[in-house]
Parts: structure tokens; C-alpha cells; sequence
């Protein structure tokens, strides 16, 4: 291949990765904890907990995290996953225990293989706790007040106990009387909106 026809297919192929990065969107928090109200840790049983939320605008997930209640590190390595409602695994991660891991709007995030998530499907998102561990999930408590990204809507909170490893939380909680107040909210992550441009 001629030098001059190699140069142009370098320079043709950089133009058309550097306009794919710059139309990629802006990442944001799927949640964010304003007000925590209380917060559970210290379980005597594995359990994973989590919760489901409906897609209101296409978007893709681009990290998975955990919340990292004082900010100053997680005791332990942390499974975090994300399913569909049919309890397909779609993307899972370990977060690290400490710092290594990014801190974002409170919780520690690690990258994903970027996932879309179409308008109207509904997902659920959850960590797996072990016994022992001082590890944190936000909520139970009307003192709760948090807000999700707008390409998504939290609909309910997801468990499932006695699992010796991440599992598809697909039980729902709620209160007597029927009502449900917001839980769970250990697992988490983050969006990609394609069109808000970074």
C-alpha cells in the first residue's frame, strides 16, 4: 500500500474515533442521597439487595458502584450486579475494599463494557452483603430523600437472602400496610446520556 493512501486511511480512521468519543454522553449518577435517614450494615446472613428502576429515556450504564457511606474507603471487596427482571446478568463487578476504586457522588464506581438500556425495559441493580461485614445500604426510613437521573425511575426495592454469592435479588420488599419506603440503595450506577454531550 502506498505511504501517501496509509497516511490518509490513519488520519480518516483518528477523525472518526475522535468524533465517537466527542458524541459520546455526559456520565452521570443513576441515584443521588441527599438526606441518608438511616442505614443498615452488620448482616448475620449473605444477602443481596438492591433495586429496580424503569428506563424513562434510552441511556447506556457505564459503571457499576457501591456506596461508600463515610467516604473513606470500603471495608471489603463488594459484588455488585445488574440484571434484567428476568434475572439476566447483564453486567457485574467487584468493587475494591479501600479507595482504589473512584469515588462518585458517594459511591465507589469501576467501569463496565457499556450496556444500553432502551426506554420502557426495567432493570435491577444489587450488591452482595456478607455477614460480619460493615458494609451499608441507604434507606428504610422516611428520612430518606434522594433523586434519580432523569433517564431513569425508581419503582421498588429488591432483596434475596441466604445466597453464598452475588444472586438476582428478586424479592420485593415492602412496609406493613402495604406502602414502600425507598431501600437499598447500596448498589448503584452510573449513566451515559447520549444527548447531553461532554
Amino acid at each position: 500500500m502506498p505511504v501517501s493512501l496509509r497516511t490518509a486511511l490513519s488520519v480518516l480512521c483518528l477523525i472518526v474515533l475522535l468524533q465517537h468519543s466527542e458524541s459520546r454522553g455526559q456520565e452521570t449518577p443513576a441515584v443521588t442521597i441527599e438526606t441518608a435517614g438511616s442505614y443498615g450494615g452488620g448482616n448475620a446472613i449473605n444477602v443481596t439487595r438492591g433495586w429496580e428502576f424503569t428506563v424513562e429515556r434510552t441511556t447506556a450504564v457505564t459503571s457499576l458502584g457501591m456506596w461508600d457511606y463515610k467516604e473513606d474507603g470500603l471495608e471489603s471487596d463488594v459484588p455488585v450486579g445488574l440484571w434484567d427482571t428476568g434475572g439476566n446478568l447483564i453486567a457485574s463487578v467487584v468493587i475494591p475494599s479501600g479507595t482504589r476504586a473512584k469515588l462518585v457522588n458517594g459511591f465507589r464506581c469501576v467501569p463496565v463494557t457499556s450496556q444500553w438500556l432502551l426506554r420502557g425495559e426495567k432493570f435491577v441493580i444489587g450488591a452482595a452483603i456478607t455477614p460480619g461485614t460493615e458494609m451499608r445500604s441507604v434507606g428504610g426510613s422516611s428520612n430518606l430523600t434522594f433523586y434519580t437521573d432523569g433517564a431513569i425511575r425508581w419503582t421498588g426495592n429488591r432483596y434475596i437472602v441466604n445466597q453464598k454469592a452475588l444472586a438476582f435479588p428478586e424479592k420485593t420488599s415492602q412496609s406493613p400496610g402495604g406502602h414502600i419506603i425507598p431501600s437499598g440503595f447500596g448498589a448503584s450506577l452510573m449513566l451515559e446520556d447520549p444527548t447531553h454531550p461532554r
